[in-house]
C-alpha cells in the first residue's frame, strides 16, 4: 500500500507523524517521505512535482475538494479495517 499511495518503503517506520510532503528523513534533508521531490530545497538539483505543488497551493483544492473525495471513499468502503480485511482475509 506504501508504494500505492507514493510512500518510500524503507522498510519500517522511518517517519514520525504527522507526514507530509515536506517530511525528510531524519538526518537525511535530500530524501523525502513522499515521492515527487528529490533533493536539497533552493539547490540546482532539487526537483518537485509541479502539479502537486499546484494543487497544494490551491485553497480550494485543499480545503474542499480533498475532504470530500476522502468522505465519499470512506462511505463507499475504502477504510484502513476494509483494506486490511480484503488483504488477509480475501486476498
Amino acid at each position: 500500500m506504501d508504494i500505492a499511495s507514493g510512500d518510500k518503503n524503507t522498510g519500517g517506520i522511518a517517519f514520525d507523524p504527522p507526514v507530509d510532503r515536506n517530511t525528510t528523513l531524519p538526518g537525511d534533508s535530500t530524501t523525502y517521505a513522499i515521492s515527487g521531490r528529490n533533493g536539497l530545497k533552493g539547490s540546482s538539483n532539487y526537483t518537485s512535482n509541479w502539479l502537486w505543488d499546484a494543487l497544494e497551493g490551491w485553497n480550494y483544492w485543499i480545503n474542499t475538494i480533498v475532504p470530500k473525495v476522502a468522505q465519499a471513499l470512506y462511505i463507499a468502503g475504502l477504510s484502513y479495517d476494509n483494506i486490511i480485511a480484503m488483504f488477509d482475509d480475501n486476498y
